[in-house]
């Protein structure tokens, strides 16, 4: 007979994804709340569809709200500046970088961040990676920057340099890593960051409760994303490893729970995040010719539903939060809905085809039962 071992002492978080994350029908077939990402936010009422009717979890107005009261300032959990902005845009703050580093090219930075040198003021500072520029040393200082250095950049590296994949696919891969390396390696700052506690609050109730669709967008450019995102956590968690200094369980415990996620929770994730990111906009936005700058989760704006009459409006604000506030009066228990995409100016039916590709679901909201087409409202 074998001895009996007991087991002590075992860590309190032994898995990324809990096992109640449904891998087949996504993190939002979990049918409950989140329980305190919105404990800060007295206006906003989270539910959960129990009807079936696809709504999923939502936000309500918990009490009467004015028309331009704030209801959420949203921090962004993971992005991804695109790569025709990389050398445009500080990563950290989104601001615009020294028209200098423009003249540098990735080799060059690659080189000089390499060597340790310092760049004159007028350049950016630039990762080892060559994929995180930062537009002065308090944000290549800052510690979201240090976080990227230790646990993302040999992810991003890989993802860089896989000569397969589409620029757009390399930008979804790197949020997806981003969003996932978060998960596994919290930041332990309170300076300038949330800490532990705050990270795996939002984790366990916001990004792991988002609504995918993966049995639904399975294609042959999502394989592509897989395919990067799974070579980059093992890229990571290599590099992690070679870089730490001295054994220590608690120190390498988050490369353990890389080793534990399985491709059907990648999967699975990757529609959470393709279904719930949003586009960060130069100027006014799309709609008004600004530029695509990066693809970032907001996990506590995610929650709001979408109309293409919504009443809630979306702006940024200084430090690239985005920022809530009503656009007219809205009555105690009535839901709030923001727009998904830039589809202000949009035709119904380029609306539904863009919900679609990109959400998959199409949409009923008033505005669009108002503006169907008689053909469709028959059934033809």
């Amino acid at each position: 007979m074998a001895d009996h071992v007991e087991e002590t002492n075992q860590p309190q978080r032994s898995k990324l994804f809990p096992a109640g994350f449904d891998a087949a029908g996504g993190g939002g077939a979990l049918r409950r709340l989140p329980s305190s990402l919105f404990a800060a936010w007295p206006l906003l009422h989270p539910t959960v569809d129990e009807a079936g009717s696809g709504a999923g979890r939502s936000l309500s107005a918990a009490r009467d709200v004015a028309a331009g009261e704030t209801l959420l300032v949203a921090e962004a959990w993971a992005s991804a500046v695109v790569p025709e902005q990389q050398r445009r845009v500080c990563a950290v703050c989104l601001g615009r970088l020294p028209a200098a580093t423009a003249r540098l090219g990735k080799k060059a930075q690659r080189r000089q961040a390499a060597k340790g040198e310092s760049a004159a003021a007028t350049v950016a500072k630039v990762c080892a990676c060559g994929q995180q520029h930062y537009c002065s040393e308090h944000c290549e200082g800052c510690a979201d920057a240090s976080w990227h250095r230790h646990y993302a950049c040999a992810a991003t590296l890989n993802v860089s340099d896989d000569a397969m994949a589409s620029a757009h696919d390399k930008s979804v891969a790197r949020l997806i890593l981003d969003t996932i390396l978060r998960g596994a390696f919290p930041r332990v700052d309170t300076d300038d960051g949330p800490d532990v506690a705050t990270s795996r609050a939002t984790w366990d109730d916001g990004v792991l409760l988002l609504q995918s669709h993966v049995q639904d967008q399975s294609s042959e450019h999502d394989a592509d994303i897989l395919r990067m995102v799974l070579a980059g956590l093992q890229a990571q968690a290599v590099a992690v490893v070679s870089s730490h200094k001295g054994f220590s369980i608690d120190g390498l415990r988050p490369v353990l729970l890389l080793a534990g996620v399985s491709a059907e929770e990648v999967s699975a994730l990757i529609s959470c995040v393709q279904c719930n990111n949003f586009g960060v906009y130069g100027g006014e936005g799309a709609h008004a010719g600004g530029s695509l700058l990066a693809l970032a989760l907001f996990p506590t704006a995610a929650f709001f539903n979408h109309s293409c009459r919504p009443n809630v409006l979306r702006s940024w604000d200084a430090q690239g939060r985005m920022v809530m506030k009503a656009a007219a009066a809205v009555a105690q228990g009535t839901p709030l809905t923001i727009m998904y995409g830039e589809l202000t100016d949009a035709s119904y039916t380029e609306r539904q085809a863009a919900l679609v590709a990109g959400h998959a679901f199409a949409c009923r909201c008033e505005r669009c039962v108002e503006e169907q087409p008689a053909s469709i409202g028959m059934g033809h």
